[in-house]
């Protein structure tokens, strides 16, 4: 067999045909045509690497008892290596029992086939996808968060090679659903505005009400602290898609008050949505090493999701948040993405919504000018003769000078656009929500314990 040939036109893989068009010109061995071929050793080795890397061979016999199997129904998993080889080599029938019989004969132990034993491409082994092993970035990852932790923080060179390495060529990937992992928020989208959330002490609402903008919308850079997405004095908005999820993100004790605003999403945004990563792939080969490494890179992107959605425990900030308060700046910063903010996961609930960070330069919000003469009153509650009732009203009283007559009034209030801003906040949908309560979802584990007997001490 090793002098068998096989053509370009009896192997339907894309890339493994294009190789054997560059051979030589031969008669092949099962379609009978002459082209251009390849000899089955080339075939079988290739494919041999292949299931090698990425599939493993499923147990011919159950680990518990066949009687206790045959009452569980047991199958045996996987699927039969002649149909494997077939699928991943999209050739027929013929071609792939040629090919397992070539590797059969290489790859046998014979000591173990005299024995009775399973050989690894005999006709009846079974095999199972294992994909890629994603683990070459993961310790790129956790060599850079040590990095940053002990050695190099603000000068770090390692960042943005790793950095660079996991993010290039995010837009190549075709999405099982409908978007990509780009989204595009704004007017005519899906995402046309974020709802952002504040925790007020009593003594706070009445300002925050007059003057919601500034006590509801991202910080001024002397007061913003450090989080997830930015380092302390950096001001970004953090938000969420839904109202539910910007309140759960705060994490509000229970008896406090909650200020949320809706803001508007007034010029197109680009996010990237670690979410949507789940669910895109990159089409390839495991034949070709390039789509190999492409593979390995979108299995770690849809693991990073998790990893920046996680909960961070108060105290831990400082070093928890270093790598992805990196990542996000190397993002904003890369200008061939063009990204303004990210989309990801919550995990402090079971909200479809979703967590958004937009950059610095992306969470500028239109300012809400009143003119300094103009008066304010905050009503917090209404008194009915059945007793007081929680009722939140701002009203406005506007100069003398706006005055247009029979008592009415022109409002000195103003929205005040400019060209860099992202988000307008709709006045009108502001709330004010009291926590009653707050459900904590568990996982419980039990504690054993065991007294120590001088039959024990023995064994040590």
């Amino acid at each position: 067999m090793d002098d068998d040939a096989v053509c370009h036109q009896c192997v339907g893989e894309p890339y493994l045909a294009k190789l054997i068009r560059e051979g030589e010109s031969e008669e092949c061995s099962f379609c009978g045509k002459t082209g251009n071929c390849c000899s089955l050793d080339w075939l079988a080795d290739r494919l041999h690497s292949v299931i090698e890397e990425h599939f493993v061979r499923t147990s011919s016999e159950p680990d518990v008892s066949w009687a206790w199997a045959h009452e569980m129904g047991w199958e045996r998993g996987g699927e039969q290596v002649g149909h494997v080889i077939a699928d991943l080599l999209c050739v027929h029938a013929a071609v792939a029992e040629a090919v397992r019989s070539h590797l059969d004969y290489f790859h046998c132990d014979h000591e173990e086939a005299q024995m009775g034993m399973e050989s690894r491409y005999d006709e009846l082994a079974q095999y199972e996808e294992t994909g890629v092993d994603d683990s070459e970035f993961w310790d790129d990852w956790r060599d850079l968060v040590e990095s940053m932790e002990t050695r190099s923080r603000y000068f770090n060179s390692k960042a943005e090679q790793v950095f660079a390495r996991i993010f290039q060529g995010l837009e190549e990937v075709s999405p099982k659903d409908s978007h990509s992992v780009i989204q595009h928020a704004g007017v005519g989208t899906k995402i046309t505005h974020l709802f952002r959330a504040r925790i007020l002490t009593r003594s706070e609402i009445e300002e925050a009400l007059k003057y919601p903008v500034q006590n509801v919308g991202p910080p001024p850079s002397r007061l913003a602290r450090a989080g997830r997405m930015n380092p302390q004095g950096i001001s970004v908005f953090y938000g969420a898609t839904d109202s539910e999820t910007a309140i759960a993100e705060v994490r509000p004790p229970v008896g406090s008050d909650v200020l949320i605003g809706r803001f508007e999403i007034i010029r197109p945004i680009r996010l990237l949505d670690f979410e949507a990563m789940q669910k895109a792939y990159k089409r390839g080969t495991y034949f070709n090493p390039s789509d190999v490494h492409a593979f390995k890179r979108w299995k770690f992107l849809r693991s990073l999701g998790a990893v920046i959605s996680r909960p961070i425990l108060p105290g831990d900030e400082p070093f928890e948040y270093l790598p992805t308060q990196v990542m996000a700046e190397y993002l904003s910063n890369r200008a061939d993405l063009k990204l303004d903010g990210i989309l990801f996961g919550s995990a402090q609930t079971s909200s479809t919504g979703q967590n958004v960070v937009l950059f610095h330069e992306a969470s500028r919000v239109e300012t809400h000018e009143i003119a300094v003469d103009t008066e304010m009153t905050v009503q917090q509650h209404e008194v009915h003769e059945d007793g007081c009732e929680t009722d939140y009203c701002v009203w406005v009283k506007p100069s003398a000078e706006n005055r247009v007559g029979d008592g009415q009034y022109r409002s000195d209030e103003c929205h005040v656009s400019a060209s860099c801003d992202s988000l307008r906040l709709s006045l009108d949908t502001l709330s004010i929500h009291h926590v009653e309560r707050v459900k904590c979802k568990t996982h419980e584990h039990s504690v054993s314990r065991h007294v120590y007997t001088e039959h024990d001490f023995d064994h040590f």
